[in-house]
């Protein structure tokens, strides 16, 4: 997992986004399953640069838009992932703007609490 990582940390932006977007197709056309398209964002996760996490905000809003007939247990088991990825960031930014706070801190926190979504009201000390 480790040596993964570094291979993608070599990688730049644009062609970890495109390969997450590739994946996430794949996986909609039903040719790879969709467990291996989000073990991939958990790992794209990893870096944390905000065009990354905005194509996994989309991705995630995809999935979930597509599995709405799925059983209950799978759509809450969806939203206890976007937790696991996003609670995370969302503690680490916070949920209230700060005056010192940067345009892209704002955007990106607004990014996380969206991307957050359904997945329960998150726990920032």
């Amino acid at each position: 997992m480790v040596s993964f990582r570094r291979r993608i940390g070599a990688l730049t932006g644009r062609r970890r986004m495109g390969i997450l977007q590739d994946a996430i197709l794949l996986a909609e056309a039903g040719k790879t399953r969709t467990s291996a398209s989000l073990e991939l964002m958990k790992q794209f996760a990893v870096q944390g640069e905000f065009l990354i996490w905005a194509e996994i905000v989309a991705s995630m809003h995809r999935i979930q838009e597509t599995w709405w007939e799925q059983p209950a247990d799978v759509r809450h088991a969806m939203l206890a992932f976007g937790s696991s990825m996003f609670g995370p960031l969302v503690k680490r930014l916070g949920l209230k703007h700060i005056e010192t706070d940067d345009a892209d801190t704002r955007l990106f926190r607004v990014l996380a609490i969206s991307g957050r979504g359904g997945g329960g009201r998150p726990k920032v000390d």
